[in-house]
């Protein structure tokens, strides 16, 4: 009888030595889950807040009169501050990306969400008029007399702790 005790005690506790690592093995692998969906999150918010604030600055563009479009183009001398749209660069002073202040913070412009504290854009603006060829064009927007108004939107977010920039090229004719 002592030997077949024995033999159920040591059989007990490898038992419960193999769930004590499958106990250990889950721990790790839920652990490891939260890390990647809390990756994931933080990824897809700076998406989504870069996102907003392209769709923003498209429909500021959208809305703006062409007076104050036309403003951009008419200031060679890099002053900005006193324009209407003071956030849109023109082709002929194309804005260093890498420089801080070249950069616009999206809580500014941002009508449909507070939560995207981080966002930031920059608009640059390009004319072309009659006879001058537009890159991929496939459209029509060059008319006789009228004058294509060409942007290149870009924004990029780092809310959520992940980052990520969106680059859009938008037109408009006048």
């Amino acid at each position: 009888m002592t030997q077949n005790n024995g033999n159920i005690t040591v059989l007990a506790l490898m038992l419960l030595a193999i769930m004590t690592l499958f106990t250990i093995a889950s721990f790790h692998e839920s652990s490891t889950e939260v890390l990647v969906v809390s990756n994931d999150l933080s990824t897809s918010k700076s998406f989504y807040c870069a996102e907003a604030t392209v769709v923003e600055v498209s429909n500021a563009l959208e809305s703006a009169s062409i007076d104050d479009l036309k403003e951009v183009m008419s200031d060679k001398s890099g002053i900005y501050s006193g324009r209407t749209l003071n956030w849109v660069h023109a082709s002929t002073q194309s804005p260093d990306l890498t420089i801080s202040t070249n950069w616009q913070k999206a809580t500014e412009i941002l009508t449909s969400t507070n939560q995207c504290k981080d966002a930031e854009y920059i608009a640059i603006q390009n004319i072309y008029t009659q006879g001058d060829t537009l890159r991929n064009e496939s459209l029509d927007m060059n008319k006789s007399g009228d004058q294509v108004h060409e942007y290149t939107l870009i924004a990029r977010s780092t809310d959520g702790g992940g980052e990520a920039t969106i680059e859009i090229g938008y037109r408009r004719r006048f």
